[in-house]
């Protein structure tokens, strides 16, 4: 339950929560089956597992960019 601009009450009744802006950047190589129009989507559902409400989004973003075979682990160096 929202009580206020900062604060949530937890559904057991217990103490307020309280609110954090938090700014994550990262850039990281995921190595997957998936297909790469698939693979935001993917992430971006994991992420959001974390958020209590789709209101607490400010803005995200996340891209796949399929990298070259030799980069990917596939082929020896």
């Amino acid at each position: 339950m929202r009580l206020s601009g900062d604060r949530y009450r937890m559904p057991s009744g217990g103490q307020p929560m309280r609110a954090f802006y938090l700014e994550i950047s990262a850039k990281l190589i995921i190595r997957s089956n998936s297909d790469p129009d698939d693979l935001p989507a993917d992430i971006y559902s994991h992420m959001a597992e974390y958020i209590r409400s789709d209101e607490d989004i400010i803005d995200i973003e996340v891209n796949a960019v399929p990298l070259p075979a030799d980069l990917s682990g596939s082929t020896p160096h």
